[in-house]
């Protein structure tokens, strides 16, 4: 299961920073710094990681965050099976996450994240990229953007926005 877990994240993390276009612009800086943050520090921290990627009848509890800041790990009290790891002022240096990773073992993504605060960016929402098939919105240095995954090759997804990002 952790196997799969990863290769989730990989390709959602490899979806996020794989935008096509290679000119950087303050949105994809903002998103690949917030990226770079979440999934070295939070996603893989061993302090945090346990309670992202949880499975089992007991919920892991609550971890620490690096900086400060927590992670609280529950069922949803409304449909069974489903896990979330909320996000409450986890701080990593001077960056902060505040939102919720659902985990639905039932659904075909699996996983579906709403942040307000996504370190740089001020929101995302989004569903687990399994094959490269979903969408996202974001808002990142001031621009909103709704962006869909449009396949995949050997290494990465990709993904195109509608916006001037």
């Amino acid at each position: 299961m952790r196997a799969v877990i990863f290769l989730v994240w990989s390709f959602f993390f490899a979806v996020l920073i794989g935008c096509g276009d290679t000119a950087e612009t303050p949105f994809v800086n903002a998103f690949n710094d917030s990226y770079d943050v979440f999934f070295d520090q939070v996603y893989r921290g061993a302090t945090t990681r346990d309670c992202i990627e949880w499975t089992g009848a007991t919920a892991p509890g609550t971890c620490n965050c690096p900086d400060g800041g927590q992670i609280v790990t529950s069922f949803d009290g409304t449909v069974p099976g489903v896990r979330i790891s909320g996000l409450q002022n986890c701080q990593v240096g001077s960056q902060t996450f505040n939102g919720t990773i659902r985990q639905d073992g039932q659904e075909f993504s699996g996983y579906s994240y709403q942040f307000d605060n996504f370190a740089e960016c001020d929101f995302y929402s989004g569903n687990s990229p399994i094959g490269c098939i979903g969408e996202f919105e974001v808002r990142c240095a001031g621009f909103p953007d709704n962006c869909g995954y449009e396949g995949y090759d050997d290494d990465n997804c990709f993904y195109g926005c509608s916006g001037p990002e």
